[in-house]
């Protein structure tokens, strides 16, 4: 029978019973919810709910349905005759078409398992529910009604920003770890945007309700992705910067022209926040001038591998800045900047 109790936190509230506090993982705590709670609210087995912090106790809500909707999609992923690569690709894909649930089954799975789990837990909102020795099921636990799309590729940019400026101080392996976590941040940053993207185009979401017009919002998933190949770039041009055994002149000579493109990057992304059509026309006849700089490097000091690597990857960046600023040109708003 259960035992009610006054809370000592709030008069007004009820404890129910005390629930003991079990281990999930290495870095999780599991408390069990009462079952009359549970009917009472028509809760039942991978049904969401809301965690409140009112410190110093914790507040459990049910989510309300409409806040999801009634469909929930589900996909079962098999396992067998996939390599690790192909179920990245094959969940991906799964999580950016808004499948609510994704199951992950096959008698190979224990030998993925880890792959697997890393793999969901670097998608947003998407949390592992079950376990076992041939499945693993993962749920989505994000509202896409409530995604911003302006507010996510702000998030990219400024992370990108972020490692541009770390990126000019790197000195030890550690510096490009620290770099490379952030280049994944990037990339769950923007599988979001194409999940949000789809949802928008998918649910018929009005211009009105994403706030964005329907090429606005085409052109923000296109955006995305060269955010996204930057962020690679950056990654792998720390990679070469934590090379101790560069000669300072190679390392100095490549820094310069990096501090160009960084700057580059800024620019255009600042005609993009404001719709500066002017600026991002100007901004777009740099290309030539950063790629045949980067091209007399590369002819300068072709018996370096790690020049020709460096002038390989910021290239590739010249080139993603560059479609970023066309982006912004081909912008169909009412601006005086064109007239």
């Amino acid at each position: 029978m259960l035992t009610q109790l006054e809370s000592k936190y709030d008069p007004e509230a009820i404890l129910i019973e005390p629930r003991r506090l079990i281990q999930f993982g290495k870095s999780s705590l599991v408390v069990s919810i009462p079952k009359d709670w549970s009917t009472k609210h028509k809760l039942k087995k991978g049904d969401l709910v809301y965690l409140e912090d009112k410190n110093p106790s914790l507040q459990i809500n049910p989510v309300p349905k409409e806040d999801f909707g009634s469909e929930i999609k589900e996909i079962t992923i098999e396992s067998d005759s996939k390599d690790v690569r192909m179920l990245q690709d094959a969940i991906t894909a799964a999580y950016i078409n808004n499948y609510n649930v994704i199951t992950v089954k096959g008698d190979n799975l224990k030998d993925h398992a880890q792959d697997v789990r890393h793999i969901i837990h670097n998608l947003m909102a998407l949390e592992i529910m079950e376990q076992g020795a041939n499945k693993i099921v993962a749920k989505d636990f994000l509202n896409m009604k409530q995604t911003s799309i302006p507010s996510l590729l702000r998030k990219m940019d400024l992370i990108t920003r972020e490692m541009m400026l770390d990126l000019k101080k790197i000195k030890t392996e550690q510096d490009w770890i620290n770099i490379h976590q952030r280049d994944e941040d990037v990339n769950r940053l923007s599988y979001l945007i194409y999940r949000a993207v789809r949802h928008a185009i998918q649910s018929g979401i009005t211009s009105k309700e994403a706030k964005l017009s329907q090429l606005e919002i085409m052109d923000s998933m296109i955006i995305a992705m060269h955010i996204e190949h930057i962020g690679d770039g950056l990654k792998r041009i720390a990679r070469l910067f934590a090379d101790s055994s560069v000669p300072d002149q190679d390392r100095k000579s490549i820094f310069l022209l990096f501090e160009k493109v960084s700057k580059y990057y800024l620019d255009v992304m600042k005609s993009f926040f404001t719709s500066n059509i002017k600026d991002a026309l100007k901004l777009a006849m740099q290309k030539k001038d950063l790629i045949r700089e980067c091209n007399n490097h590369f002819k300068e000091k072709n018996n370096s591998l790690w020049i020709v690597s460096a002038c390989y990857h910021i290239d590739h960046m010249v080139i993603a800045v560059n479609q970023i600023a066309k982006i912004v040109i081909l912008e169909k708003k009412e601006d005086d900047n064109l007239r």
